[in-house]
């Protein structure tokens, strides 16, 4: 339901940020930190526009923000990468407004606790509220120099869109992803 996006303010708040030469990370940072109530607040849009959802919430995040497609790792262990069904949920759960439960696969009512970790196995400090989680996942993703995708997945969408064709595919970047040009591709995301 498109009526509770404004995505008119989502562009108005990115020209802003454009305009005051705010870096990728800083926008990012908010998109990823905002609560995703209130549609006329430009950040927020992102939040609506997967409904507030942690799954989506996370698929989307690892697709636009670090070039990684792990969304079938949801229902089970990625058939071509290394993640593994655990990691998405462990990342779902940074989203989440309260405690976070993964389904069974087998019984979906049985639901197994999840606590919050980054991809790369990291936990945040523990008893997070919703909204310090939020700002937690945004500055792991955004700052911490062990997660390398943040970087690389702008340069392989600027890369893309300007030349036809990226290092990687794009949504591709995930450790087991074909890379051409790697020297250049890392020397660019530095």
């Amino acid at each position: 339901d498109r009526r509770r996006l404004n995505e008119q303010a989502l562009e108005d708040w990115l020209a802003g940020q454009f305009r005051e030469k705010a870096g990728w990370d800083r926008i990012v940072a908010q998109i990823l930190s905002a609560d995703g109530k209130n549609k006329d607040t430009g950040p927020d849009n992102f939040g609506l526009a997967c409904e507030n959802q942690p799954t989506q919430l996370a698929a989307e995040t690892t697709r636009v923000f670090m070039g990684v497609s792990i969304q079938c790792a949801e229902c089970h262990d990625h058939p071509f990468d290394r993640w593994k069904r655990i990691q998405f949920h462990e990342l779902a759960a940074f989203f989440s407004g309260g405690k976070y439960f993964m389904p069974d696969l087998q019984h979906p009512e049985e639901k197994t606790e999840v606590p919050a970790r980054f991809l790369l196995g990291e936990a945040p400090p523990p008893g997070l509220p919703a909204d310090a989680r939020r700002v937690a996942v945004a500055a792991y993703l955004v700052y911490n120099p062990g997660n390398y995708w943040f970087a690389r997945a702008y340069v392989n969408r600027v890369w893309n869109e300007l030349l036809g064709d990226g290092f990687y595919a794009v949504d591709s970047l995930g450790p087991d992803g074909d890379v051409s040009h790697k020297l250049i591709v890392n020397r660019m995301a530095y």
